[in-house]
């Protein structure tokens, strides 16, 4: 899920769009681990990361 890979549907019109990418990205979960999701992110922290990232932080999103 990350529009510079070849793979992505939409990569054509991201690479005609843009001349690069980030580091941010997606991942989509199968089935059999919908179920640990609340408890693995539950284990999560903000933590510092180098400022060449955009952020002084690093940040995790919930969509479900």
């Amino acid at each position: 899920m990350h529009p510079a890979l070849e793979s992505f549907p939409g990569h054509a019109l991201w690479k005609r769009e843009f001349l690069g990418s980030s580091g941010v990205f997606s991942v989509v979960f199968c089935a059999a681990v919908i179920p640990h999701i609340a408890a693995a992110r539950d284990a999560l922290e903000i933590f510092a990361i180098d400022a060449s990232w955009g952020g002084t932080r690093s940040l995790r999103s919930d969509v479900l």
